[in-house]
Order: C-alpha cells, then structure tokens, then sequence
C-alpha cells in the first residue's frame, strides 16, 4: 500500500518540533512496510524533495521566498493575524495544497490529510482513492470558538466525499467532532505516540531531599495555562524550582511577574528549544505540568510519562486516559488545585515514582509509534474496502 499524507507542518530540520509527530507517524508506518510519500510546505533554505527515515518528503512552493510565510512558526492562524505578507502568501497555499492532494491522488491508494480545515481544502469530489482525516484540535477548538466559516470547513473536511474515515487522536475530541459535525461516517480514536527509544532511556536517579524540580514544555501562550502554573508555583509552600523551556508571547509578561514576586532565582526561562533539550528538562524534572486550557493530544504528557516522570495536567485531550489518577489531574483554569497537587507530590516520593510508573506502563502498552501505525494502517484497509 502507498500512502500519501498531507500536512501543513513538517520538521524543517533535526530537532525541529513542527509537525514532528506527523513525521514520527509516517516513518513508522514505513518502518511496517507502507510505502509513504509526504507533501509539506516549503521553507527557505528547504530542499524540494528528499528521503527522510524511509520517508519521500515533497515540499510545495506556494510564493516567492519572502511571502512563504503562512506555514510553520506561531501556526498559520498566529502567522496570518500578526504578519501581512503571510496573509499575501495566503492564496497560493491553498492552490499548492489543491495541487498536493491530486499528485497524492495519482501516486497513491490513500490519501491521509491532517487537520480537517486542510482536508477541506484538499478534498475533491472527483478523487478516485480514499482519503483519511485526522483531527488534532486546533481545527476542532477553531470550528467551535469561531463558528462560521471555520465550522463550515470542518464539516466540509471530515463529511464530504471523499472523505472515507475520520481519526480523532482523543476520545474527548473524538465526542467534539460528532458534535460539531453530525453528518461525519465514523471517527476512531488513536492518539500521538512516542518513539520507543524513549522507554529504554537511562532513568535519572531522584532523590527525596532538595528542591522539587518542576518542568513545563511548550510555547508560552496564554491558552497553554502558563499564567495558571506561574499563580500556582508562587502560592505553592514548598522548596521548589521551574524550568521553563519554550518561547512565546507570554515570555515577558512570565518573566516579570516573577520579578515582581521575588521568585526569579527559582525560576529558569531556556527560550525554544530543540526537541532533544526539551527532552533532556522533562528528564531531569521531578515533576512536568501541562496546565493547558485545551489539548488535542497532549504529546508533552505522553513523552514525560515515557521518560518515567510524573506528569500533572488538565483534565482535556489525552490526559485522563493517559494519567487516570486524580491526584495528577486537575481542571483549567484551576491553580489553586494545581497547587495542592504539587504539595501532596512533592511531600510523597513513593507517591511519585508509583504514579509515574503507571503512566509509562501505559505508554508502552498503548502509546509507542509502532503500536499507533498498525491502528492507523487498519483505518487505511476500512477506507479502501469502503471505497471499493
């Protein structure tokens, strides 16, 4: 089988974190002897194609090089609202994507679109192979915060022909997606994985005494709940220390509320870092918090969970089927109740060590690339047979 996914980000270089999970997905399906071809957007300095971990990499042009712009950094909504000349480039991503779903339609048996607002642009009535969509969450989230134009996208992308299966990568985004779009076939949950190495990482050996070495990993957005783990970490009435590692708009505001509080030397602001750094902080932490008001997934969580770290996080996208325990969930918005539950963490580390083991039993049972792409596979065989 030859499978041609779609997606409007892809790692531009080692490291790099954009639409690192569609690459992970995509080699293991190569790995179990798919053939896979990938069209991603171009960036400058960006070959047009090349082989990567078994992976045909196509990388559409869609402007001149000063306007390729609307792809990668904040996300295309961020980049669209802040920069003007990605809303230029604008046009011609969409007749590059158009033009990526029909060579993908040539080549291939399936057509694996991520993000349904994509799949809408993508999706042709005329396409003679099945396509498959997967829903993240930005596009499910967008849809039901902005309605309109967004909704009508979604529906377009996950209910019209040829739109065969629908993937939703958590049961609560999968209960979204229903909702939001009743006429959708069939959606089946499965979630972003971790590559396995990450289990047989060398375990950092923690100790009762010291600090509580806290850790967050992600952009610093105000929607990702970094204010609520900043109200939490100054309320919190224990030795403790945050490493931030991630960039964004919130940096600054972050940084000084901290000041203010006279917390700056226990707080450490690394700026965005590689994938692996971001790996080596959540490794050495005692604790990770994913404090986001709302998740697709939460990759952050599963890789956390795998590198045998306690992992306290909201109550949305894959973290109740991940952790289970209420002693490491909490609900947005909460950061008093976030603050408890680092208290009765940091005051057990028997506690912590057998929670965290939980987690990453789970994770290998469930959550490692190679387990997902046989899942993924099986959706790819329903939609050929439903095309036929």
């Amino acid at each position: 089988m030859r499978v041609g996914i779609i997606t409007t980000s892809y790692p531009r270089f080692p490291g790099d974190f954009a639409g690192s999970f569609v690459a992970d997905l995509a080699s293991a399906l190569a790995r179990s002897g798919l053939a896979v071809d990938v069209w991603a957007p171009h960036a400058p300095g960006l070959a047009a194609s090349e082989v990567a971990d078994g992976v045909m990499v196509h990388r559409f042009r869609y402007a001149p090089g000063p306007l390729e712009r609307v792809a990668y950094g904040d996300g295309i909504a961020n980049n669209l609202r802040r920069h003007p000349s990605a809303v230029l480039g604008l046009p011609g991503f969409v007749r590059a994507l158009k033009r990526a779903g029909r060579q993908a339609a040539a080549s291939c048996d399936v057509v694996h679109v991520n993000w349904a607002q994509t799949a809408a642009m993508v999706a042709e009535p005329r396409m003679r192979v099945p396509m498959v969509v997967t829903a993240h969450g930005t596009d499910v989230r967008l849809a039901r915060e902005r309605g309109g134009r967004m909704l009508r996208e979604l529906r377009r992308g996950v209910a019209s022909p040829p739109v065969a299966e629908v993937i939703a990568v958590s049961a609560e985004l999968a209960a979204d997606l229903r909702a939001l779009a009743p006429h959708v076939r069939g959606v089946t949950v499965v979630a972003t994985g971790v590559e396995r190495e990450l289990l047989d990482r060398e375990r950092v050996v923690r100790h009762a005494k010291g600090p509580l070495r806290i850790a967050y990993v992600g952009r610093l957005l105000a929607s990702k709940g970094v204010h609520d783990l900043a109200d939490a970490f100054l309320a919190f009435d224990r030795d403790a220390t945050l490493t931030i590692a991630g960039g964004g708009p919130e940096e600054g505001p972050l940084a000084w509320r901290f000041v203010q509080a006279g917390a700056e030397g226990r707080v450490r602001f690394l700026g965005a870092v590689p994938r692996p750094e971001a790996l080596d902080v959540m490794a050495d932490a005692d604790v990770v918090v994913v404090p986001s008001h709302a998740e697709g997934c939460g990759v952050v969580a599963i890789e956390a969970s795998a590198l045998g770290v306690p992992v306290l996080a909201t109550r949305v996208g894959v973290h109740p089927e991940l952790l289970r325990h209420d002693e490491l969930l909490f609900e947005p918005r909460d950061a008093p109740a976030l603050a408890g539950r680092l208290r009765a963490l940091a005051d057990d580390p028997a506690l912590r060590a057998r929670l965290a083991e939980e987690a990453r039993a789970r994770v290998e049972a469930s959550y490692t690339w190679d387990a997902l792409a046989g899942r993924i596979a099986e959706v790819y065989r329903r939609a050929l047979e439903r095309s036929a």
